[in-house]
């Protein structure tokens, strides 16, 4: 059998090569190339530190120039820039004791819904309309201030709620966390009105028929003493009724005075108030807005970063936009 057209006629043989020249297995032809490049150039990923040196000495002065036009145009947002004062303040929920005997009294209103409270668009157009603003216009400075920085935060085991706001002036900071406890404590003040109001007209009612109480006594009491003087024949049945009568009157009176404890415990101002501010307002001595210097780092660190960009794009076109 011929094998690589070895035996074939001289014409044949010739064609025969041909075809199979795709095929060969010369290395001179299987080296293949992905990519027609320059076999001169060479590539390398890799951005060394002399890299950077140079890129930075080149475009030196561009980069500068863009470092200080921010930093001015920071340093002078900030000057342009109305001054803010920040108050705080820390608000004890209220409570109610609802039940005697060492029970745990309970909240007027969670301190969660609290938070919520004070952070919701109503309670803020409550506030801005005291302090004669238009809530309706959020354009106004004062109107967008509240409610971009009127906040409430629990603090973490306790009945506390930390309240903050900010003023364009210490007093107005001032004024407004005032009028915004004012607010919290009359909401919570009129849903513990009708429980306190309940307990109060409990226990007048407890001390009538303690009043009541005492005259039957009295009653039972002096009439027992004028059985005594009685002689001993005239003794019987209404001895046995006089007493059965003094002993349920003592007993009524120890339930009477078990629930006069309980509901002036209940009253008790330690267990049973409406919700108080804990300390004064406090307000911030210096503006906490704006920060010159925050204002012109952050105008630095963009001018840099701009400047390091024109600089690169600045490269590639030079180079023709290639990469």
């Amino acid at each position: 059998m011929a094998h690589n057209g070895e035996h074939l006629p001289v014409p044949l043989r010739q064609k025969h090569d041909l075809c199979l020249a795709p095929f060969s297995t010369d290395p001179r032809t299987t080296a293949m190339q992905s990519h027609i490049t320059n076999p001169d150039e060479t590539y390398d990923d890799e951005i060394s530190l002399a890299d950077i040196v140079a890129f930075i000495v080149k475009h030196l002065y561009l980069i500068i120039a863009f470092a200080l036009t921010g930093l001015l145009l920071g340093t002078g947002l900030s000057w342009m820039s109305l001054n803010q004062w920040q108050a705080n303040a820390d608000l004890q929920v209220g409570q109610i004791q609802y039940a005697g005997g060492g029970a745990q009294p309970v909240l007027i209103e969670p301190v969660a819904q609290t938070v919520a409270r004070v952070e919701s668009r109503s309670f803020q157009d409550a506030l801005l309309k005291s302090q004669n603003q238009d809530p309706a216009d959020d354009t106004a400075p004062l109107v967008k201030l509240v409610r971009k920085t009127l906040t409430a935060k629990a603090v973490v085991g306790t009945s506390l709620v930390h309240l903050s706001v900010r003023g364009f002036t210490p007093d107005q900071s001032k004024a407004l966390l005032q009028a915004s406890e004012k607010m919290l404590i009359a909401i919570h003040a009129e849903e513990a009105d009708s429980l306190l109001s309940e307990f109060r007209a409990r226990l007048a009612r407890v001390d009538q028929e303690l009043t009541e109480n005492d005259v039957q006594i009295k009653r039972l009491n002096d009439a027992i003493a004028q059985r005594a003087k009685a002689p001993a024949a005239a003794h019987g049945a209404n001895d046995a009724l006089l007493l059965g009568l003094m002993s349920k009157a003592s007993q009524d009176r120890q339930d009477l005075m078990k629930r006069k404890t309980a509901l002036e415990e209940q009253l008790n101002p330690n267990l049973s108030f409406i919700s108080k501010p804990l300390g004064d307002i406090t307000v911030s001595d210096k503006p906490v807005y704006p920060l010159p210097v925050l204002f012109a780092v952050t105008g630095l660190a963009i001018g840099l970063l701009v400047g390091l960009g024109l600089g690169w794009l600045r490269d590639l076109r030079q180079r023709g936009w290639q990469t």
